[in-house]
């Protein structure tokens, strides 16, 4: 007599829950593959969050892709906190609109990231997601990429590698595999994601970022926190704050000189997304400062941080 089984004694389903994954040495470069197989053409477009940083050793890491594939894109607006301005981006999806790229910013998923995905899957636009800076907020806060068809991630921005970058397929799609594996680098080894303890960096990273929050509330209230409070699951890239009075550059270079590595996230729009139109996007790139809540960073060197920042905003 044959017994039907109704539970396994333990898991048999090979594709079940399984993510196909690819190896490139950056994450540009597994953006322009996504693209290359999506394969644009005649009125095919992708929509693109109208802040995208350009710099003259680096280029651009979003764009460079899309002129690179030769992809028609079209800008969606962004909020003056760089959430997305969903109305404009659902205002813009028509015939034409064949793929839409989501930015995780600093790691925080958009508050409205499942509304937006809901009329791009009703519109059968395909969703890309860049976890550039959402490694953790993806892996371990699992509040990104839900939606995705396909991802792709940056690792030596938030590990201690020199280059590193993965796509991920969310869909079952084997002609997608058969493509990818013939340009996948198969390089670095996969082995940075159980070399460290994810985890361990995600509670650091946000431990940081909590704490500097207060510090800024206190210390120095001129700085404007363009995220505000940790939703559950965000784990940040970074501290973005914007500095009033034109004063960001010189914060930016004396804060470097005095061994408080900041960054500005992105000083310099490409020219294709336009002032006149995008303002507030311009607005956000002349005044941004990223300050550092990385997993090597000590509380006792953000309160001397935040003290040089008081100091040079008197």
């Amino acid at each position: 007599m044959t017994v039907k089984t109704f539970i396994t004694k333990r898991a048999e389903k090979l594709n079940n829950y399984r993510q196909d994954w690819y190896l490139f040495a950056n994450a540009r470069t597994g953006f322009y593959h996504i693209l290359s197989f999506l394969n644009f053409h005649g009125t095919d477009k992708i929509l693109l969050p109208s802040y995208i940083g350009w710099s003259s050793r680096e280029g651009s890491g979003v764009f460079d892709p899309i002129l690179k594939s030769k992809s028609r894109y079209e800008f969606y607006r962004m909020n003056d906190n760089l959430t997305i301005a969903a109305e404009d981006l659902i205002s813009r999806i028509d015939e034409n609109v064949k793929a839409c790229l989501l930015i995780n910013y600093f790691g925080f998923p958009d508050p409205g990231y499942a509304k937006i995905c809901h009329h791009l899957r009703k519109n059968k636009v395909i969703i890309i997601e860049d976890h550039a800076h959402s490694l953790f907020s993806y892996f371990i806060g699992r509040t990104c990429g839900i939606y995705a068809d396909y991802s792709f991630f940056s690792i030596h921005k938030m590990l201690p590698y020199d280059n590193g970058g993965i796509v991920i397929n969310h869909i079952p799609d084997r002609s997608f595999d058969q493509y990818f594996m013939k340009v996948s680098e198969e390089t670095p080894s996969p082995k940075y994601l159980t070399e460290y303890d994810l985890a361990g960096i995600s509670l650091k990273r946000c431990k940081n970022y909590t704490f500097l929050l207060d510090l800024i509330h206190k210390e120095a209230p001129r700085l404007i926190p363009l995220k505000g409070d940790l939703q559950d699951g965000t784990i940040p890239q970074s501290l973005p704050v914007i500095v009033p009075d034109g004063k960001r550059d010189d914060l930016y270079f004396k804060l470097n000189s005095e061994g408080f590595g900041v960054v500005s996230l992105y000083h310099t729009m490409i020219e294709q997304i336009n002032d006149e139109e995008f303002g507030q996007s311009h607005f956000l790139s002349r005044n941004i400062l990223n300050l550092p809540v990385h997993q090597d960073v000590t509380q006792g060197n953000l309160e001397k941080m935040v003290q040089l920042i008081k100091t040079l905003l008197h």
